[in-house]
């Protein structure tokens, strides 16, 4: 049961928010109202609000390029399959890798995972189709934090969090502990995935890890693979915020924090519809598309750069003892400006 919505549509500059529910519907013996500041766990959409506008202020500071090989910054990655991957390719998903691993099952630190990752033989064509991984973000992650000699959250408050005055928008932990939306429990759904080899057959095996988590997760980041390895701050997952911090990205990314035509090259699809560079494509019921991206835990986000359009949606959808709705589900039916298929 999803015990928590927060909800704006941004038009014009001008801002229609509203919020219901709680901090959670079970595991808490007085449940709290959520406002406009508490913390939800935003999962991938880290993605982009960190990990897409870092790369996008590394390049406008002409510290970066697109078409960069990746082994230029990681040179783990100069094997034979990976060493011409190029910083665009793990952008728009297009790199070959796998779509997820449990990595804190067999490795234990940032380094141990970039490695693995690097050796790891790839599962699809580069460059030539479109498969969402984590791999590819967790990647750009290290990258990031390589090319900038300073940690994540570092790097992600002196570029985007404070310019662009975002109070409650930090990695690994809520800025109000007091006030933060609970999600699943535990490690349940990872460890099923593990168990099931569903929907991806990883190797590794529930048996080889002791820690899973079987409490209800508050204030702890949701994804295994951030929480377990990367102490809460990866370029996956990794982000705390609230609705009103996701109001002002949205607001500034209409209003010119970034400059429009890097956002329009961003927006641009190559080998598939639905993705961008960093950006998903959402399709609008009326045509055309809208850049944002969408969060496990039940979250996301878009921007119609033409229209000057901003939606929000912040829930923890798998705060659930039973089945949850897709992302699409639920953003079709909440905002009818959209028209996923299926």
């Amino acid at each position: 049961m999803t015990s928590a919505v927060a909800i704006s549509q941004i038009s014009a500059g001008n801002v229609a928010s509203q919020v219901r529910g709680f901090t959670s519907e079970f595991g808490v013996a007085d449940p709290t109202p959520i406002n406009e500041v508490s913390s939800f766990d935003l999962a991938s959409i880290t993605k982009v609000l960190c990990t897409t506008t870092l790369v996008m202020c590394a390049i406008e500071e002409k510290l970066l390029k697109l078409d960069d090989p990746i082994s230029r910054y990681l040179p783990e990655w100069k094997v034979e399959d990976k060493k011409d991957l190029t910083v665009e390719d793990l952008l728009r998903h297009e790199s070959g890798t796998e779509e997820w691993r449990p990595f804190y099952i067999s490795c234990s630190t940032p380094e141990q995972v970039n490695q693995k990752i690097a050796n790891l033989p790839l599962k699809y064509p580069k460059q030539k189709e479109f498969h969402y991984s984590d791999l590819n973000f967790i990647t750009l992650g290290i990258l990031l934090r390589k090319l900038y000699d300073a940690d994540l959250n570092q790097i992600f408050a002196a570029r985007v969090a404070t310019p662009l005055a975002l109070e409650n928008t930090v990695f690994s932990r809520p800025a109000d502990p007091k006030n933060v939306v609970a999600t699943s429990i535990g490690d349940s759904i990872e460890k099923k995935m593990v168990e099931s080899k569903q929907p991806y057959p990883v190797p590794e095996k529930v048996e080889d890890f002791a820690g899973w988590r079987d409490y209800i997760l508050s204030g702890e980041i949701n994804d295994g693979n951030a929480f377990h390895i990367f102490n809460g701050e990866s370029g996956h997952a990794g982000l705390f915020s609230s609705l009103s911090d996701l109001n002002k990205f949205v607001l500034g990314l209409l209003d010119g924090f970034l400059p429009i035509e890097r956002l329009q090259q961003f927006s641009k699809p190559r080998n598939n519809p639905v993705q961008g560079i960093g950006f998903r494509r959402f399709p609008l019921a009326q045509g055309g598309f809208a850049i944002g991206h969408f969060g496990f835990t039940g979250t996301g986000f878009a921007v119609d750069l033409e229209s000057k359009k901003g939606w929000v949606y912040l829930s923890n959808r798998i705060h659930t003892k039973g089945e949850y709705k897709t992302m699409n589900e639920i953003w079709s039916e909440e905002f009818k400006e959209f028209s996923f298929p299926g």
